[in-house]
């Protein structure tokens, strides 16, 4: 199909591979999974919706939730969502019609969930705590009460580091960053990192070391080095609306991070040169995520809309060691191809005219 982009380079890097709009109501969340191949979303309509992207094929879920289902993850294995009835599921991919852990009685909120990498733990929220359970036991493994109401959680690979964003009720403005740090004695601080006061909830994301925050609000994009004085703002964010919630996500090794802009559509930065790499006002984009390759992004959009781009093989991800952030243009690549093509063809013709000769 075509597609009316706006990308900042003279090139479309991406290309649709799947688009649906089975939801009837406000995407919360979207998730993809490690390699790109499944991707999902949640909604206030009540439900989670996972796709094949290959085939586009949709992995039918039983739909247990009573209320939004505020988050959404998956690790490939697993998915495990978080809604407003106060409870949290997690299912294995190849046995989706049935939980193999239930978390939570219906009292209160539950407005995220995390997946380990591996699919080992799920850490999550509920009202004012957050969890890190085993989900083969479903054993609790670490409980943190906070004296926050908890809207957002972000934990590195193994779920030792937890980002916790709080507000003291949901309604209110003010929002709070904490950082757990289960190893080291399940410490608790506050980052001193400012997070712009608004009612709808900001976007957190870490990488697998959890060295490395993310933070989209109504403000700015920054990156902010755990226990450095201040964040790194990116440029060329601009925010959404004030009545718009904020995401973005981060792949494992901290290179790439994409962020939604609301009208603006959402935009690709290279965290090595904090610079941003593509933007694209196509779509009105509410949530987003990005694969660990960096490779596949999913993104939900105002209009109820789901869509997944895949980067073209024929475009690399620049890996900023000196500086660079561009992508190898297509018409370069046509160009060698060319070459290479008439440089056969000439040795071709130069071994035909020596056989002769001969």
């Amino acid at each position: 199909m075509p597609l009316n982009r706006t990308p900042l380079d003279a090139y479309d890097a991406f290309e649709e591979v799947l688009q649906h709009k089975k939801h009837t109501d406000k995407i919360w969340a979207c998730a993809v999974s490690p390699d790109g191949r499944i991707v999902a979303s949640s909604s206030r309509d009540k439900t989670a919706r996972v796709f094949r992207v290959e085939g586009q094929e949709e992995i039918k879920l039983q739909q247990p939730h009573g209320d939004t289902v505020y988050d959404i993850a998956i690790d490939g294995r697993h998915i495990a969502t978080a809604g407003r009835d106060g409870v949290v599921y997690v299912r294995k991919l190849s046995n989706p019609s049935t939980y193999i852990l239930k978390e939570g009685n219906g009292s209160g909120w539950a407005l995220s969930a995390k997946l380990s990498a591996g699919g080992k733990k799920v850490a999550f929220s509920m009202n004012q705590t957050v969890f890190v359970n085993k989900i083969a036991t479903k054993e609790n493994l670490h409980k943190l009460q906070t004296k926050y109401k908890v809207v957002r959680i972000a934990a590195n690979k193994d779920q030792t580091t937890v980002f916790i964003l709080g507000k003291i009720n949901f309604t209110d403005r003010e929002n709070f960053l904490l950082v757990w740090d289960i190893n080291g004695g399940a410490e608790t601080r506050d980052t001193n990192v400012p997070i712009a006061d608004t009612e709808h909830h900001p976007g957190i994301a870490t990488n697998a070391a959890g060295d490395l925050l993310a933070i989209a609000d109504h403000d700015s994009l920054r990156l902010w080095k755990v226990g450095a004085d201040s964040a790194t703002s990116l440029p060329k964010y601009y925010p959404p609306d004030d009545d718009e919630g904020c995401d973005c996500s981060l792949t494992p090794d901290g290179r790439c991070l994409v962020a939604s802009m609301g009208q603006r559509g959402f935009g690709v930065w290279d965290c090595n040169n904090n610079s941003r790499l593509y933007a694209t006002a196509e779509y009105s984009v509410v949530a987003c995520a990005i694969s660990d390759n960096g490779r596949t992004i999913v993104f939900g959009c105002k209009d109820y809309s789901v869509h997944v781009w895949s980067l073209k093989p024929s475009f690399e991800i620049p890996n900023g060691e000196h500086g660079q952030n561009q992508v190898a243009r297509r018409e370069d690549i046509d160009r060698i191809e060319k070459n290479l093509q008439d440089l056969r063809n000439a040795l071709r013709t130069a071994l035909q005219n020596l056989a002769s000769a001969l």
